[in-house]
């Protein structure tokens, strides 16, 4: 899909893929740290949910429905 969207400008495609990585790898790193820091992985998820709610309030205050492609 990342090629379809980017078919001109491939070097973006490579980047964004890449930075796509480097976050899954961070990701999963803070994750354990955040786990042993918490305590339990459910106080992990109660924190994760949070922030998806959160964010979900935030996208539904502020998106615009303009297309941007």
């Amino acid at each position: 899909m990342v090629i379809d969207l980017f078919n001109k400008n491939k070097t973006f495609a490579g980047i964004s893929n890449c930075a796509g990585t480097v976050a899954a790898i961070i990701s999963t790193i803070g994750t354990g740290y955040f786990v042993q820091w918490l305590g339990s992985f459910q106080a992990f998820l109660t924190v994760t949910a949070g922030l998806y709610i959160v964010t979900t309030i935030f996208w539904n205050l502020f998106a615009i429905s303009d297309q941007v492609l």
